[in-house]
């Protein structure tokens, strides 16, 4: 991760979540503070990045604008004849690793769904998953690592707090119930294709 000078006003809250204390405050010319990220600690999980309330922080090779894109490119040219897509989020570590399980034992799931691959749920935003509906898609689903098993350590406790957000917002604004999440386990192949059908069922129903 890195820091934009320009952006940080010093909050600490990127320092606050880091679960690695890859993160200080120094000071800034006498007048403030400045986020500092150690590179030999940090491991680039991105729980920074959805902290700052300013945009201050980045990971390079997963930015929001990079994320945004990928969700359009899952959600475009898509025929109207065809069910709405549902975005599936799901961390590297867990997620994703059990949908590679489920394709190699060509497990059955719905095929309007479309997975976005993040390195950590914690990485996400309550403006991200309310970006994908936005764009269009049916619903969206958060999908990690089980309490206890994160790889960065509080990566899910983080993505939990963010999908609390994310929810209540949504409900605000009309998205009622159309974002989930879920824990699972890293070679859960079966567990992936299983969630997946019910997740899509159960906002088929809910649509009538």
């Amino acid at each position: 991760a890195s820091v934009e000078p320009s952006r940080c006003n010093g909050c600490g809250d990127c320092a606050r979540v880091c679960p690695f204390l890859a993160i200080t405050l120094a000071p800034r010319g006498g007048v403030g503070k400045l986020a500092l990220i150690d590179t030999l600690l940090c491991t680039g999980c991105g729980n920074c990045v959805s902290a700052c309330p300013v945009k201050a922080v980045q990971v390079s090779s997963a930015t929001d604008e990079a994320i945004k894109a990928q969700m359009r490119a899952a959600l475009s040219n898509h025929p109207i004849s065809q069910s709405p897509h549902h975005l599936i989020f799901a961390c590297e570590w867990s997620g994703y690793a059990a949908a590679e399980i489920a394709g190699k034992l060509r497990l059955d799931y719905p095929a309007n769904t479309r997975i976005i691959r993040v390195n950590c749920t914690g990485r996400l935003q309550p403006g991200l998953l309310l970006k994908a509906l936005e764009l269009g898609a049916a619903s969206a689903m958060v999908l990690g690592c089980a309490p206890g098993v994160c790889h960065y350590e509080q990566g899910n406790e983080h993505a939990a707090a963010v999908f609390d957000q994310a929810h209540t917002l949504g409900n605000l604004m009309g998205f009622e119930e159309r974002l989930h999440l879920k824990w699972i386990a890293a070679d859960d192949g079966e567990g992936f294709a299983r969630t997946v059908k019910e997740f899509v069922e159960r906002r088929k129903t809910a649509d009538g």
